[in-house]
């Protein structure tokens, strides 16, 4: 993966994010996904960079949201858990 290709898989991880995140502002996921992938600026291999940038952000802004939980780790309607 080039530099190019990496930047537009992590754009594409700000994008996904946005959206299940989309109680959270935009400008928020934002940061927090510049924030992890400069947190990987230094590492030599790159090919997995997007796929890390996007499990650390996905957990760090669960952790922002009051109740820590996202729509999919949500009980399903009607289901009750025994």
């Amino acid at each position: 993966m080039d530099a190019i290709q990496e930047e537009h898989a992590v754009d594409d991880v700000v994008r996904r994010l946005e959206q299940r995140f989309s109680d959270l502002p935009a400008d928020r996921v934002q940061a927090v996904v510049t924030a992890c992938y400069a947190s990987l600026s230094d590492k030599p291999v790159r090919d997995f960079i997007p796929v890390l940038v996007e499990h650390e952000a996905r957990s760090r802004l669960r952790a922002e949201r009051p109740d820590a939980r996202d729509a999919h780790n949500a009980p399903l309607a009607g289901f009750r858990a025994r």
